[in-house]
This record gives C-alpha cells, structure tokens and sequence, in this order.
C-alpha cells in the first residue's frame, strides 16, 4: 500500500483541494480518492488559523470516518479544539478562535 503524507492543514481547505488536484485524486462523493489507489494520511492540524477549519473537518470525516479511504492523527491544535468541545477551559489563541468563531456560526443544529 501506498500513502500520501498530508501535514497541519489548518483549516486552508482551497489549498488542500489544490494539493488533491495535483498528486491526481479525484473527488467522488465529497471524497477524494487516488486512482492509482494512494491513500491520504491527514498527519496533524487539520484546524484552526486558516479560513475554513468547519469545512475542513467535514472532509476529513467523510473521508476517514464515513467512507474509510483516509487516516487521520490528530495533532495539538485538534486535541485542544476536542478539549474545548468537551467544556475545558483552554485558551482561544493560536488559530483556535477562528475555528471557535466558524462553529459559532454554525445552526444550532449541526
């Protein structure tokens, strides 16, 4: 098996479908997949400080959770965005008040 190394995104979602377009993944479904059968490995920060964390995380769980053509290690940036969910009291810096700032955004529905 062959993967792909995909690092600290940090919610920049245009540049992340830039990087799919040019290692040939095709996008299928709201999934992204690699003819050749190459498999992403999201390694890191998926959130915060880019304009798009919200729909950032939409993609890496339709990737990895809903169709399971993708892996994901969280890094500290998601371990703390997890610890805030959880009702922590964690500082909003470091890019964290941007995805904070998306969620909120959000109807109260999703």
């Amino acid at each position: 098996m062959h993967y792909d190394v995909i690092g600290d995104v940090h919610g920049c979602l245009d540049e992340l479908h830039t990087l799919f377009s040019v290692m040939n993944y095709k996008l299928k479904n709201h999934v992204y997949v690699n003819p050749d059968g190459r498999i992403p490995v999201f390694l890191g920060d998926i959130t915060d400080r880019g304009p798009a964390s919200i729909e950032t995380i939409r993609l890496v769980y339709n990737m990895v959770v809903k169709s399971n053509k993708a892996y994901y290690v969280p890094g500290n940036h998601c371990n703390k965005l997890y610890r805030y969910f959880l009702g922590n009291n964690v500082q909003l810096k470091h890019g964290l008040e941007t995805t904070v700032e998306e969620y909120n955004t959000l109807p109260e529905t999703e």
